[in-house]
C-alpha cells in the first residue's frame, strides 16, 4: 500500500506515511483478503502489522477469519494515539463526515513523536445521534470523557475551525470548577460575532447560489443525455435536501441537516471573556488580513498568534509536519511552564 520494499512488523503504519486515505484503501485490501471487515480505528489503535494482527481470528471449524475486538461504543472521544507518557492532548478536529476527525489527525500524529498521546472529539450527531441544544452541552458531554481518561489537570485543549469555538467553552467550564488549562490552542478558528456570522452565512449561501445556477445551466445545456441525467440528479438531491420532506430521512439527508444546524449553533454562541492565554494558529493564508481571527481584544486573556503554511485546508493535508510542530512547541512551552510553577489559566485568573 505504500510502495516500501520492507516493512517490519513493528513498522508505523503513519510513520512511514500512512494517512487516513490510504488506512481507508488497505482496509479494503485486508476486507477481500480475509473477509471480514475491521474498523478504521484499528490502525490509529494499533499502526502496526503486529497490533492489527490481534483484531483478526480464524475460525478452523468454519474455516473463515473473523473480526476479533471490542465492541465498537458510541463515543465522542477518539483514542487516535492513545499511549505516550506526555500530558494528552484533546483535539476537537472534524465533522463534515464521520470518518473528519480521525482523517484531520492522521496528517500531524506521526509527526507529533510516538510519546504525545492524542485524544480527537466529535460530535455526537456524526454517528446519528441526536444534535447538541447548545455549545454548553457538548463541552460538558466532552468533558465527561476527557475526565475518565484524564482526571485533573492542567489540560491541553485544541480546536480546528469552528470546533476551536467548542473547545473555548470546555475551556471555560473546566476553569469554573477549579482546574487549570495548559494549553488552548485554536486552529484557524474564528470569534463567532454577528458581523461573523453574517459574512459566513452570506458567503456560504453565494457559494451554493453559484453552485446551483451552475447545475441548471448544465441541465438545459447538455445534448448528451448521460450528462444532463447526472445534473438533474444533482439539482434533486439540492433540493431534497433544502426541502425534505416529511417521511423519515435517509442517513445522508440526516447527516446533511445536522451539519447545517450544528454549524448555526456554534455561530450563535458568545465569547464574551476568556480568563487566560490562547495560542491562536493561523493559516498563512489568512495571517495577511485577518491575522487575529476576531480573538484580539477578548476580556481576560492574553492572544499569542502563530502562522502556519498552506491554507484553511492544506494546513492539515499537505503541511501537517508543520502543524504538528507548531503543536508541538506550545506544548512543551506548557510542561516547562508548569515546571517553571507560572500561572496556568485559572479561576482566578484576571
Amino acid at each position: 500500500m505504500l510502495g516500501i520494499a520492507r516493512v517490519g512488523v513493528l513498522d508505523n503504519f503513519f510513520a512511514l506515511g500512512g494517512h487516513s486515505l490510504s488506512a481507508t484503501r488497505l482496509l479494503v485490501r485486508l476486507r477481500a483478503s480475509f473477509g471480514t471487515s475491521l474498523p478504521l480505528r484499528c490502525i490509529f489503535l494499533e499502526p502496526t502489522i503486529r497490533g492489527l494482527a490481534k483484531y483478526i481470528r480464524y475460525d478452523a471449524k468454519a474455516r473463515a477469519y473473523y473480526y476479533h475486538g471490542e465492541p465498537e461504543l458510541r463515543t465522542c472521544l477518539v483514542p487516535a494515539q492513545p499511549r505516550g507518557t506526555r500530558p494528552p492532548l484533546f483535539l476537537a478536529a472534524g465533522y463534515t463526515s464521520p470518518d473528519d476527525t480521525l482523517g484531520v489527525l492522521s496528517r500531524i500524529i506521526p509527526h507529533l513523536g510516538s510519546d504525545q498521546p492524542v485524544f480527537g472529539l466529535k460530535p455526537r450527531w456524526v454517528d446519528g445521534q441526536p444534535i447538541y441544544s447548545s455549545v454548553e452541552e457538548e463541552a460538558a458531554e466532552y468533558l465527561a470523557e476527557i475526565r475518565a481518561v484524564q482526571p485533573t489537570g492542567p489540560y491541553l485543549l485544541g480546536g480546528y475551525c469552528i470546533s476551536g469555538v467548542v473547545v473555548v467553552e470546555m475551556a471555560r467550564q473546566l476553569l469554573e470548577e477549579g482546574e487549570q488549562i495548559g494549553l488552548l490552542a485554536l486552529i484557524d478558528t474564528e470569534r463567532p460575532t454577528k458581523m461573523r456570522t453574517f459574512a459566513a452565512n452570506t458567503s456560504a449561501g453565494w457559494e451554493r447560489a453559484k453552485h446551483s445556477l451552475g447545475v441548471l445551466l448544465d441541465l438545459v445545456r447538455f445534448n448528451d443525455y448521460g450528462k444532463r441525467q447526472a445534473a438533474s440528479d444533482i439539482l434533486r438531491h439540492k433540493i431534497r435536501n433544502i426541502l425534505p420532506s416529511k417521511r423519515e430521512l435517509s442517513p445522508a439527508q440526516f447527516f446533511y441537516h445536522s451539519k447545517v444546524k450544528y454549524k448555526r449553533t456554534v455561530r450563535e454562541y458568545t465569547v464574551n471573556r476568556y480568563p487566560g492565554r490562547i495560542t491562536l494558529i493561523v493559516n498563512e493564508e489568512h495571517y495577511g488580513f485577518d491575522k487575529y481571527r476576531g480573538w484580539r481584544g477578548l476580556p481576560g486573556s492574553t492572544l499569542l498568534v502563530k502562522k502556519a503554511p498552506g491554507d484553511h485546508i492544506t494546513v492539515f493535508t499537505k503541511h501537517g509536519k508543520e502543524l504538528a510542530r507548531l503543536l508541538v512547541d506550545s506544548i512543551d512551552e506548557s510542561i516547562q511552564e508548569y515546571h517553571r510553577g507560572d500561572q496556568f489559566s485559572e479561576a482566578s485568573a484576571t
